[in-house]
Formats: structure tokens, C-alpha cells, sequence
């Protein structure tokens, strides 16, 4: 029984030259980001070697859908040059890729959050070091073993219970402080919606409310001042919650995208097969790569600022990839149609 084309020694040794050369960009810009930590304070090479071992343990889940668009296109392009039968190859090879993703899905949830977690205090330590200061762990990792960060799956979603537990606090804890302040009727407007960071009362409202107890006239600044605190503390615990459950997103998204990288590979190096390895690579490592990966630093960022909900933008950006390999496959057929009529 013969390979998948995935798994003979030209394709694995094409997938390692990819994989390492965009692994080593992310390294380089890494590098380039904390250079003035890493290289102006006369750090021990050893220092330095530990955090790039540590930062490609990091990293390298990036490179991997990037080496296999790549990969996969060269391999298929000469693939379909030489009238292999592609969709029992195909059947091959997407089994291969969904198991490598189940495995990489595995190393994201249980094995990558301790790597990270002993980079982050590493790249601490360099960052508390003065220039031409002895390096000395600073920070012990047990501080940070409690952060989201360095935690599994089942870690980030037993704090996120934590912090909805804490969210219910301060919700109770303003019922109180405003129930001497404010009428039932203002108490029942402000807590119809369960989102008390979406909570906001006008002047007027107060005004309708008569916020009044006793026969004493309560001043606004008595329910407004106890509700912008409580919301101001909600609105932090809820960017905790959006950037815990976005690295719960990340664990599954990577694996995702690979399989979908990977279906795309197989349809540009079809539609591309009389094109130029060269010019192939070229237009795979410096158009669609870079856009990807800069699309998703900004959506991340507009997760982050709560511009837009997790589920819309990770869901969306898998959405755009099912979208192109339509795309693709559709040009794939009419193409095929083509050369059979001239055939």
C-alpha cells in the first residue's frame, strides 16, 4: 500500500522547509519586538537560547497551516501534472491531516498552556533586568500559575466560573447599596437586563422614578455614583471573561484551519498546475499567508476591545476560508470542463 503524498520523503522534507522558514520569521519578529530587552542588557546566550526554545514552543502552531498550503499545493500541482488519481489520493491524505489536526488539537489544550506560561515569566524576568544587571529569576511562577494563561481547557473555564461568581456578587452588593437610594420602581428598570455592563439610567428616568424613600428626595448622585462603579468593575471582569474564552477559541481554531488550509492547497495546485513552482510559492508565502495572518492579529484586536463578539469573528474568519475553497473548487470544475471539451 502506498503513501499519501503527504507522507513521502519529498513532501515530509517540503513541509519541514516551509514549516521551519515560517517559523523562523515569527521568531525573527519576536525577536525584533523585545530586541531592546534581549540584546541591550548584555544577557547570558543561554538566557536568550532558553527563550527561543521557549518562544518556538509558542509559536510554531502558526507555521503549521502555512507550511501545509504550501506543501500541499506543490505536491498536487505535480500531482495532477502526472494524471494521478487525485480524489482517491485526496481521500488519503485529508484523513492523514484530520488526524495531525486532532493531535495538534490535543498539544493546544493540554501541553501548550504550560509553555506558555514559563515564556511569559521568562520574558519577564528579561524585562525587570536592568542593562548590565546580573539576570535573576524575579517573579515566581507559581504567581502566575493562577492566570488564564497558563492554564488547560478545563483550568480557563473553572476561573471564567469564578468570574461570573463575581459578577453576581457586585450585582447583588448594588441591589443593596440602591435599595436605600432609589424607589422599586428604579431598582425593577435597572435590573430587567441581566448584562449590568449594558445598564445605563438617564436623568430623566430618575426624574419619572421619583427616586424617593421616607419623604427625603435622593440626589442623582446617589443610584448614579454606586451604578458607574459596579459597572466599571463588571466591564473589567467581563474583558478577563473575552480574552479567557478567546484563548479557548484559539485551542480549536488552528486545527481548524489547518484541515481547511490543507483542502485549499489541494485546489490551487490543480487550478495553478502548469504555473511555476516558483512563482507558486511566491504568491502563496507573500499574498495569502501574510493577509491571513494579519487578518487575524485585527480580529483578535477587535475581539479584544469587545468591537465585535468571538464567536462572530473566529467563526468568520473560518466562514472566509470555506468561502475561497468554493471559491477555488468552482474554478476547479469549469477549468476541468475546459480541458475535457479540448480533449
Amino acid at each position: 500500500m502506498k503513501l499519501p503524498p503527504t507522507l513521502t520523503k519529498k513532501g515530509l522534507v517540503l513541509f519541514l522547509i516551509f514549516f521551519c522558514l515560517f517559523l523562523t520569521l515569527l521568531i525573527i519578529n519576536l525577536l525584533h519586538n523585545y530586541s531592546s530587552d534581549i540584546f541591550n542588557k548584555g544577557l547570558d546566550y543561554f538566557i536568550i537560547s532558553k527563550l527561543i526554545v521557549l518562544g518556538v514552543g509558542t509559536l510554531w502552531l502558526e507555521s503549521l497551516a502555512f507550511a501545509t498550503i504550501i506543501t500541499g499545493a506543490i505536491i498536487y500541482r505535480k500531482l495532477f501534472n502526472d494524471n494521478q488519481d487525485l480524489k482517491r489520493l485526496f481521500r488519503k491524505d485529508i484523513i492523514v491531516v484530520t488526524l495531525f489536526s486532532v493531535c495538534i488539537c490535543f498539544f493546544a489544550v493540554f501541553i501548550q498552556p504550560s509553555i506558555k506560561l514559563r515564556f511569559m515569566v521568562l520574558l519577564y524576568d528579561i524585562e525587570m533586568t536592568a542593562p548590565g544587571e546580573k539576570f535573576e529569576r524575579k517573579v515566581d511562577i507559581s504567581i502566575f500559575k493562577e492566570s488564564a494563561i497558563s492554564k488547560n481547557i478545563f483550568g480557563i473555564v473553572a476561573i471564567n466560573d469564578s468570574l461570573n461568581n463575581e459578577i453576581d456578587n457586585i450585582k447583588e452588593q448594588l441591589k443593596t447599596n440602591l435599595k436605600t437610594n432609589a424607589s422599586p420602581e428604579t431598582l425593577d428598570s435597572l435590573f430587567m437586563n441581566d448584562k449590568l455592563s449594558s445598564l445605563k439610567i438617564t436623568r430623566l428616568e430618575l426624574k419619572n422614578h421619583k427616586a424617593k424613600r421616607n419623604g427625603n428626595n435622593y440626589t442623582i448622585q446617589d443610584i448614579e455614583t454606586p451604578l458607574i462603579l459596579a459597572k466599571q468593575a463588571v466591564n473589567l471582569i467581563n474583558k478577563k471573561l473575552t480574552i479567557n474564552k478567546l484563548m479557548i477559541w484559539k485551542m480549536f481554531f488552528i486545527p481548524l484551519s489547518i484541515i481547511l488550509f490543507f483542502i485549499m492547497s489541494v485546489l490551487i495546485g490543480i487550478i495553478g498546475y502548469k504555473t511555476n513552482p516558483i512563482t507558486l510559492i511566491i504568491l502563496l508565502m507573500f499574498l495569502i499567508a501574510p493577509i491571513w495572518y494579519y487578518l487575524s492579529i485585527y480580529i483578535d484586536f477587535l475581539i479584544k476591545n469587545e468591537s465585535i463578539s468571538i464567536s462572530l469573528g473566529k467563526l468568520g474568519l473560518l466562514s472566509l476560508l470555506v468561502l475561497f475553497n468554493i471559491v477555488l473548487y468552482c474554478i476547479q470544475i469549469r477549468k476541468k470542463l475546459f480541458l475535457y471539451r479540448n480533449n
